[in-house]
This record gives C-alpha cells, structure tokens and sequence, in this order.
C-alpha cells in the first residue's frame, strides 16, 4: 500500500472516530455554522473528560481547505498553525478557553453566524467575538451574528469563540462591580453575560460607570445598589429576589434600562425635596401604592389635618377643573382602601415637612409606554422610565419629536419648573439639547382631539449628556428680555432665524405657561390672537425694524427692573425699550435697566415694546471733535448751535434714539443758528449738525 492511500484511510479512521464521538447523545457539543448567499459551513467543538488544550489524534480532525468559503477553527494552545474542522477539548474550566475561529471569505458577503449548542452545563453560553468591530454576540440557537465583509477574510486574528458559565457575585474584596476580584470566574463580566447577586457580605455597589450584561438575577435577601452617578443596562432579562435600590443628587441620578423583561421590585429615592415646597414628580416604576408612599414616615410627606377628611400634600392635575382647584389632592377618605397607585407617566406635586428625600417601589418599566391625557388642555405628564429621556435634539430621536402631532400649535414644547424664575419654562425643538431626568414630571398642552401620547425605551439614556445633538438651524441671534422683581428674574426670549415668519411657527415659537404671579412675556408680530409667548421666533430681515409687545404680570405696588441681553446682533444695532405710560425710549443694549414701580395690577401688554433699530450716532460717536461748536438748548422746544464760523449751508437734523429722522432743516452758516422743531414726544434725541463735510452730534433731552 503507497503513502498517499495509507495517509488517506487513517484520515477517514479519524474522521469516523470524531463523528462516532459528535453522535454520543450525553457529549457537549459546539455546532457552529457561517452561512452566506445560500451556503452554509460548519465546525464542531466537542468536549470530553480527557481531552486537551492541544492536538488530540484520532479526536481533533483537520480541515481540508480549497473551498472559497469555510469556516473552521485553531488549536486553543496555539501549538499548530492547521486549520480544524472538529476540535474537542476538556470538560471543565470552560471560562478559561477562547478557541480562535477561521473564516475564508471573499470580500462584500454578508457572514451570518449562528450555533446548535447541546448538552452543554447549565448556564453556560456561547459567545462569539469579532474584535475588528469590538463586538460580543450571544449564540444561543436562537440569536445569531452577522457581519458585512468589507475585505477578503482569511485566517484567524478576528474572530473569536468564548464558552462563559454564569457569573456569580462573591464580594471577595469589596462592593466594586467592575473589580473581577469579586465573580466567582475572577473575570468582570461582559456585556454578554448572564450574572447572579448572591446573598454575601459585601453587596456589589455601581458608581461612576455604567455597567452592561445580558441577564441579571437578584437573590433573595441579595443586594444591589446604584449610585447617583451609576447606571446598567440590561439586553437581556432582570429577576429580583433581593433588593434592589437607585439614588439621585442634586445634579444627577443613578439610571437601570432593562431592555427584556423585568420582575421583582426596585427602589428609586428622588432627592433634593426641601422642606414645605412643592416638587413636580413620576413615579419611573410601577405598582407603588399612594397610600403606603404618603404613610412612608421617611417620605415625611405634609398633611392638613385642619380640614376633614385629612388631604396629604400629593395631587394630581386636572386642567378641565375651575380655576383655583386644578390639583386634586388625595385625602384620607381616597387611601382608605389601598387600591389606588401611582400612575405611569403622570406627575404629581409633592411635599415634605421637611428637607429630603421621597421613595417609590415597583417595578422597572421597560417598553414603550402610551399615556391618557385630556385632549386641547395642559397635561402634567412624566418620564415613566429609570432611566433620561431626551426631550429633543438626539438626532431628532426624543420625546417631542415622537410626539410632534399631539402638540397645542401654540405650545409644540415641555415646561419643566425653573427655581431661578419661579415659573415653568419651556423646552422646544430649539433649544439646547435637554434630556428629563429619572422620575422628573412636566406640563404639555395637547391639541383638539388628542387624548394620548407615546415615550419610547428606545430612547432611555444613562446621561443627559448622550443625547446627540444635532443643528435643525443656527439660531445665534436672540434677544433675551429679563424682569426682575425682589429675588426673582424672568425671561422671555425672541430669536431671529431666516426660516421664521412674523405668525405663529409651531416648535419655534412656544406659548407661556400662564401660572406665575411674575412673569414676562411678548405676542406675534402677526395673528397674535391675544396669545403669550415665551419664546418668539422672527424672520432675519425684522432685526433692525422689530417692534415686539412686551407684557408683564404682576401686582401693584412692585418695583419692576427690565434690561436686555442681546447675542449676534449687527454691530450697529441697538436694543430699544418703548414705555408708552412715560413716553420714554431706553437703551438697553448696553447693559442698562429700566426701573419703575406698578401703580396698578399689571397683566397683558399694550404698554411696553421692544424695539430694534440701528443705532444712531451719539456724543462718543463723533466723526469730528470740533470744541468750537456748542450745540444746547436755549427753551423749551428750542435749541441754538452756536461757534460756527463759515457762512457756508449747514444742515440740521434731529433723531430720535431708535434712529428715526424727525427733522432736518438747512440754514445758513451763522455763529449762532437757532431752530424750533416743536418736538411732540418728550425723550433723547440726538441733534446733528453737518458742515463742510464733517458732522457734530449732541444729545438732547425735551421733556
């Protein structure tokens, strides 16, 4: 018999053995297949008590390569460079073995990997690896693997198989999760692994990072805890037994996305509540009991006992009520019999005795949640998840964009409370990116016929800072309107933007949300309809001929400072506020304020606009400093230029401080010209004298 034939039947002998191996039904198998275009190949790993890390004969079999797509594997000890069709190896320590996978490939396919796992321990998953992406991927019968080629394949170097047990919390040397220290493997699980928190000394504590796994499992009496500045994201399924608990700060709070299914109870604490204010909250879980939130002794939360039944410092919104009775507050008479919970995504004011801190217990909401609301009134909604919700930007993926249609034309935006003003501001399509913190409630106003909205999981986040930001339109030129009265400053703001009209731009102009004693607020160029704005939105061309109605809401008896900020403005326009009450004009784009003091209640506009307009010249803008021409007033609408001494024409012009011309006259020159413009309207205005080519400028004032 020649070489070649014996070679051949010990080949076959091999083969035969290494089948005859993959058949025994109690064996752990390892099928592995990579399909593309209708093609699919396979490589088996199989396991047994006296196998190794290193060629076994007769057990692992060699590929016999040629073919333009295959996939195979490479000794996991790494003593041959053969490629391998079946490979086994030992039964035990499977965490500790990566067995390098192969793939010959032409460039442009499309690989799907997937595996017919059997017989393997419990618990133990079969994870594939593509390190040129840094991607791991569950095979587990069910789930596959697919890559788009964007080069030949040919070896191994990518791809990578990894058998993990489950990972179990021992605590070994402490409460630090991402420490391997403390899993039973000494290994910190990945993003692929299924993860058990056993009952230990030392409970695993996340802080400063977010954590990714496949499953979680909570034992009972186990504990697990996040931080303000700590998250997970589970892709798999969450069961608690144990306990389960995240906090907040003042700045930001801990986040648990579960994107599969969740059972067992979590507790989040919403802190920086201060004593007798109220707070505007959701409860980001389900299932906990009104009753047992208010009766919390923790919780602190205030109750009228001087009323009968008893009410607890909690309600809810309901805008279809009279004016005055809005917030539904819960008495003792409501929570007699238990059955009465919070409801996902509405909000809720509360209230503490004191400063600190309000629980909620049950369970994490992980889908998509559709919420009632009561259709063209304002709804006091909430983010229902554990997790931030971008309220827009996010490359139009958020919760405004989501739900564009629900939107009041007049109010396309959230109003999130603002300490600072006292007031609900709004947060439109607009403005800077914004995210809603865990359990942070909102008002929104729906349009006729609308009677419920959507929050998408799809769009939880960790940090407000991961929603992506994108620009829908530059908007850098923007008038920032401030009235301040005692310690509280408002803002109203108006933008310019070569896409607005002087009407109403639903997402770029935003109502206001009409419930401050002291607030700030203009109305459209156009169609106004007697509407209040907090935010106003005009077209480009209107930056130097805008005048934009200002209104105030306040009592009598105030004293009321308004001044202006101004960004990208032209250079040479200015920020003009007209009060027709005095009959005055101010600048205020130089940092100056206008004070007054209310003599009557003050609610709507009609008495203040704003007004930009070219500057004018004035005293510091001279072209010419000529000492020996005096310009002054010589009477009550006169004014006398006196120090000229050529007899050449001079023109005289007044302007108002807007910039408007309201007179001009030529006149001989003269050392002493006078002229009576009979001025209407008392104020600032800027005289200027021109002779010979140069000009003169003087402010004066007719009262």
């Amino acid at each position: 018999m020649n070489k070649k034939l014996l070679l051949f039947f010990i080949f076959i002998s091999i083969f035969i053995n290494a089948q005859t191996f993959e058949r025994q039904s109690s064996v752990p198998i390892i099928e592995l297949s990579a399909s593309s275009d209708g093609t699919t190949v396979i490589t088996t790993i199989g396991y047994r008590n006296t196998a190794t890390l290193g060629l076994d004969p007769g057990f692992d079999v060699g590929n016999f390569g040629g073919a333009s797509f295959d996939v195979y594997t490479h000794l996991v000890d790494g003593s041959s460079t053969a490629d391998f069709t079946f490979q086994t190896l030992p039964d035990s320590n499977y965490e500790t073995m990566v067995i390098p996978l192969g793939l010959q490939s032409n460039s442009g396919k499309e690989v799907e990997f997937s595996a017919n796992n059997s017989n393997l321990p419990a618990g133990l998953q079969v994870v594939i690896e593509d390190r040129t992406l840094n991607v791991f991927t569950i095979l587990d019968g069910v789930s596959t693997y697919t890559v788009q080629l964007t080069s030949n394949e040919s070896g191994i170097g990518r791809f990578y198989l990894h058998t993990r047990p489950e990972e179990v919390w021992d605590g070994s040397t402490g409460t630090v999760w991402n420490e391997s220290t403390n899993w039973s493997t000494d290994i910190e699980p990945l993003v692929t692994s299924n993860v058990r928190i056993s009952n230990v000394a030392n409970s695993p504590i996340i802080t400063a990072t977010v954590i990714e796994v496949n499953n979680v499992t909570v034992e009972s009496a186990a504990t697990l805890d996040i931080n303000a500045d700590g998250g997970i994201t589970i892709n798999g399924n969450f069961d608690n037994s144990g306990t389960v608990s995240i906090v907040s700060s003042a700045t930001s709070s801990g986040t648990f996305i579960v994107k599969g299914t969740a059972s067992g109870s979590v507790t989040f604490e919403r802190t920086g509540l201060q004593a007798n204010k109220w707070s505007l909250i959701t409860a980001p879980v389900s299932g906990q009991s009104v009753k047992e939130f208010v009766e919390n002794s923790s919780n602190n939360i205030r109750v009228n006992s001087t009323v009968t039944p008893n009410r607890y410092a909690v309600a809810y919104y309901d805008d279809t009520r009279a004016a005055g009775s809005k917030w539904v507050y819960y008495t003792t008479d409501d929570l007699a019999s238990n059955t009465i919970t919070f409801q996902k995504g509405q909000s809720y004011i509360v209230s503490r005795g004191t400063d600190g801190t309000v629980s909620f217990t049950g369970t994490i909401n992980s889908t998509d949640e559709t919420i009632s609301v009561n259709a063209d009134q304002w709804n006091a909604v909430g983010n229902p998840y554990t997790a931030y919700l971008p309220v827009n930007n996010n490359t139009d993926v958020n919760f405004i964009q989501e739900n564009l249609s629900k939107f009041d034309p007049v109010n396309v935006g959230v109003y999130v409370w603002d300490n600072s003003q006292n007031k609900y501001v709004a947060k439109g399509l607009i403005d800077a990116a914004t995210s809603l913190t865990v359990g942070q409630g909102f008002f929104m106003k729906t349009k006729t016929g609308e009677t419920s909205i959507t929050f998408k999981e799809s769009q939880r986040l960790h940090d407000a800072s991961e929603a992506q930001v994108f620009s829908r339109e530059t908007l850098t030129t923007m008038i920032t309107v401030s009235a301040s009265q005692n310690d509280v400053k408002v803002d109203t703001k108006i933008r310019f933007s070569n896409t607005s009209t002087k009407g109403l731009d639903p997402g770029y102009d935003l109502g206001n949300f009409a419930s401050a004693n002291f607030d700030v607020f203009t109305h459209l160029l156009k169609d106004s309809e007697g509407k209040d704005f907090t935010i106003q939105s005009l077209p480009e061309s209107e930056i130097s001929t805008a005048i934009i109605p200002v209104g105030i809401t306040s009592e009598a008896n105030q004293i009321i400072k308004i001044s202006a900020k101004s960004t990208n403005l032209p250079v040479n326009s200015g920020v003009y506020l007209e009060d027709k009450e005095t009959e005055e004009f101010i600048a205020l784009h130089n940092g100056e304020e206008y004070s007054f003091k209310t003599s009557e209640k003050l609610n709507g506009i009609g008495r203040f606009y704003i007004h930009t307009a070219e500057r004018v010249l004035t005293v510091e803008d001279e072209l010419v400093n000529n000492e020996t021409i005096n310009i002054f007033k010589s009477g009550k609408q006169e004014i006398t230029i006196a120090g000229i001494t050529t007899k050449e024409a001079v023109k005289i012009q007044l302007f108002s401080i807007l910039g408007s011309e309201v007179y001009s006259e030529t006149k001989q020159g003269n050392n002493a010209i006078t002229i009576t413009p009979n001025i209407v309207k008392t104020g600032v205005y800027i005289v200027r004298v021109g002779v010979n080519g140069k000009q003169v400028n003087k402010k004066i004032i007719f009262e």
